[in-house]
């Protein structure tokens, strides 16, 4: 059980990433759609619209927050999978000595 604490913390650290990233591109998003001319300098406006651009952050935010937390769950699921096939290894090698 003590296997990849390496990877299980990065696996975490990944998770903390996505979360933020989806806080920061909401947050983002919502000072572009309420001030679009004072964030006008940053962020030129898509399509001349302060409202398309604050999609265009949302949505990217949100890719992104999926995608790093996506990444993380994999990672806990390979080690998950790789701690099952042990238990298993350890049940056929009882199996085996019995006969």
């Amino acid at each position: 059980m003590n296997h990849f604490r390496m990877l299980r913390t990065f696996s975490y650290v990944l998770s903390l990433i996505g979360w933020l990233k989806l806080a920061a591109g909401t947050v983002l998003a919502v000072l572009v759609f309420w001030q679009p001319k004072g964030m006008s300098i940053a962020f030129p406006h898509l399509l001349g619209s302060a409202t398309v651009t604050a999609l265009a952050i949302f949505v990217l935010g949100v890719f992104l927050a999926l995608l790093f937390l996506a990444w993380s769950e994999q990672i806990v699921w390979m080690i998950t999978v790789n701690e099952h096939l042990q238990k298993i290894q350890k049940i056929e090698e009882f199996f085996a000595k019995a006969k």
